[in-house]
């Protein structure tokens, strides 16, 4: 597999996904024009890193912003990594969920996320700067 590297746009966030690492990463803010064109292709990708993932993952969630679309699109996302970690005992996962200082919104959206893939995350909180 390859790394794969999206600069943020104005609509869409950035991607940094390093199999050889085991390092994902999604920074920004996201509320493309089509959510389903944007990530069906990262979507593929952790379908394939699913099948032979590095022994530890490290995702690191940093959104300023992202819309309903985006956020049905991250869950999906979140869901392919965790069943990763349910299916392999001996998998290391961690899910760090940054939010700028002060946003509570953000921060419960984090929790709620946590509580829909049913694994527990690391909330960070932070100044934003890029990862």
């Amino acid at each position: 597999m390859e790394t794969i590297t999206i600069n943020a746009k104005e609509y869409t966030p950035k991607i940094v996904l390093n199999p050889n690492i085991g390092l994902i990463e999604m920074e920004g803010q996201s509320f493309p024009e089509n959510s389903t064109a944007f990530y069906q292709p990262i979507i593929e990708w952790f379908k394939e890193y699913a099948i032979s993932p590095n022994k530890e993952t490290t995702v690191n969630i940093r959104f300023s912003y992202y819309n309903t679309s985006s956020a049905k699109k991250l869950n999906e996302l979140i869901l392919i990594i965790v069943k990763i970690k349910k299916t392999n005992p001996t998998y290391h996962l961690h899910i760090n969920w940054f939010y700028e200082k002060g946003d509570e919104d953000m921060h419960i959206s984090g929790k709620d996320f946590s509580k829909m893939v049913n694994y527990p995350f690391k909330y960070i909180e932070t100044k934003f700067k890029s990862l």
